[in-house]
């Protein structure tokens, strides 16, 4: 008799994770939306200058972050 109810309660689990699994696979998660990217002037944030010497040269590194909720088309830094 233990060796029956077993069996069954070992089917019941199988049938209910193939149908978990299976239900599943026929909804497959949504595409991400892609956002139209800001072309001209964007708002950027700018950390502080990090200068160090390295061989005979001064480099000068900054972190820059986009605070737009849009990419940046041609991301340009220039020296001034």
């Amino acid at each position: 008799m233990v060796g029956s109810i077993r069996g069954v309660a070992a089917v019941v689990v199988a049938v209910t994770l193939g149908g978990a699994q299976a239900a599943a696979a026929q909804n497959p998660p949504p595409k991400p939306k892609l956002v139209s990217p800001i072309y001209g002037e964007a708002q950027i944030q700018i950390t502080k200058p990090a200068t160090k010497v390295v061989g005979g040269d001064v480099v000068t590194t900054v972190l820059v972050k986009n605070v737009d909720k849009a990419p940046i088309a041609g991301f340009v830094a220039e020296e001034y």
